[in-house]
Order: C-alpha cells, then sequence, then structure tokens
C-alpha cells in the first residue's frame, strides 16, 4: 500500500472517531464518574480491584475533556485535548497496527507515527493538513517521498541500489535517476509515462545515449563500441535495428 493510501485510510477513521467522541463524550463522562463513585472504596474498605468501562473521559476543573481512555470500532485509542477543547494527541492500535497522531491547535493533523504490514511509516502534513512528505521503510528499503499537493519526488534503496524518482501533477513518472550494477542512469519520461530519452554508464563502463519514440521504442543510439570508437545506430518505429556508424 502507498503513502497516500495509507494517508487516506488514517483519515477516514480518524472522522469517524472524532464522531464517536462527540457524541458520546457527555454520557461517557457521567456514566464513568459514577461507576468509579459507586467502586470507590469507603473508610476501611479495600479499594476496588478494577473499573470496568467502555471509555474512561478525564475533564479539567472547568468540566472540559482533556483526555480519553476507550475502545472504539476499529481498537484501543487514547486521546489527548487542549485548554479550548482541540485534540493534539491520538494513541491507537487498529487491525492494521499502532499508530500515534499529532495535531495542531486547529485540530489539523501535523504528524503520523504507524506500523502495519508494510513496515514502520512516518507523514508530515502542511498547516492545512495536506501530507507533504512521507517516510517509510518497505521489504525491499526505505523511503522517502516529498508532495506539493499534485505532483512528488520519491528517493529510494532496494536491492538494485539507490534511485530519485519525480513525477508530475498528474502523477506521471517523468524523470529518474539510479544508480545499479554497472552505473548511473538518468531516463526522462513524456506525460504519459513512455521513455524518451536515457543516458546511462553499460557494463564495461561504455557510455550511452538513446531516443525513443512516442510507442518508447529505441530509434536511435550514441556510444562507444567495445572498440572506445564512437558509434551511431538507427532503428525503425519498432525497435529494429536498421543502420549502424562507427569511425571506420
Amino acid at each position: 500500500m502507498t503513502i497516500e493510501k495509507r494517508v487516506a485510510e488514517l483519515e477516514r477513521k480518524n472522522r469517524r472517531l472524532s464522531f464517536t467522541l462527540i457524541f458520546a463524550g457527555g454520557t461517557v463522562a457521567l456514566l464513568v464518574v459514577l461507576a468509579v463513585a459507586s467502586g470507590m472504596a469507603q473508610p476501611g474498605n479495600a479499594p476496588p480491584e478494577r473499573v470496568t468501562a467502555r471509555w474512561f473521559v478525564v475533564v479539567d476543573e472547568n468540566g472540559k475533556p482533556r483526555a480519553a481512555l476507550g475502545v472504539a470500532d476499529f481498537g484501543p485509542e487514547l486521546w489527548m485535548y487542549d485548554e479550548k477543547g482541540e485534540r493534539r494527541v491520538g494513541l491507537g492500535v487498529t487491525e492494521k497496527g499502532p499508530m500515534l497522531r499529532l495535531y495542531d491547535g486547529k485540530g489539523k493533523p501535523r504528524a503520523v507515527l504507524g506500523l502495519d504490514k508494510d513496515g514502520p511509516m512516518l507523514v508530515l502534513f502542511d498547516e492545512k493538513g495536506k501530507p507533504r512528505a512521507g517516510l517509510s521503510v518497505r521489504e525491499d528499503g526505505p523511503m522517502l517521498v516529498l508532495f506539493d499537493g499534485k505532483a512528488c519526488a520519491g528517493l529510494g534503496v532496494d536491492k538494485n541500489g539507490p534511485a530519485l524518482q519525480l513525477d508530475d501533477e498528474k502523477g506521471q513518472r517523468r524523470a529518474g535517476l539510479a544508480l545499479g550494477k554497472y552505473g548511473p542512469m538518468l531516463s526522462l519520461f513524456d506525460e504519459n509515462g513512455k521513455p524518451r530519452a536515457k543516458l546511462c554508464i553499460n557494463e564495461g563502463g561504455i557510455g550511452s545515449v538513446e531516443v525513443f519514440n512516442t510507442f518508447g521504442k529505441r530509434v536511435a543510439t550514441l556510444q562507444a563500441n567495445k572498440m572506445n570508437q564512437g558509434m551511431v545506430t538507427v532503428h525503425d518505429v519498432n525497435g529494429k535495428l536498421k543502420r549502424a556508424l562507427t569511425a571506420d
């Protein structure tokens, strides 16, 4: 699951939990007070060993909720609120795994730290609650993703080596820089995600420039051959070699 999908699922669960707390907060607080009061130790009696409830709500001297501990539909949750009643910290465990959420003074999410089957992740949000940066560690390696609302940049490392990818506002890959088995490679893509140009170092340390048509087929190359001579190749529309020109 991508970082964007995991963030979207997180926000959906946040909205459900907020509705639950708003609807049940006052009632739960009253029930908890009554439950605790009924179980309080009387003078000379031992204190109760256990108090059972679905939600515990802690209020300040003005009766405003400042903390809530309970079990929602998707798992246990701990919430902390500021003096204005805005949620500021949320800690919970769902079927996906544990998650810590931090909010600003306006109740907007600003940071999320979580762990699910894909591995740990950290997501940072702007003042509008939009994700702007994400860091995760997956089975195939770590990944850093930066968002501007539409376009994004991703930096990761997998079994093949480090790689940088730049996407446009439509989510299409437009540029990629990678370091592979034989050396670095720079790839450029069109608005449809088709490769159009590639600069790389091939096996043996030979530099190469490749040009592709709109179908993603290679139509021309410029490189050094095995004799360290310059060589140009020309291909047809399907990528089949037609001509080769060398220094000889």
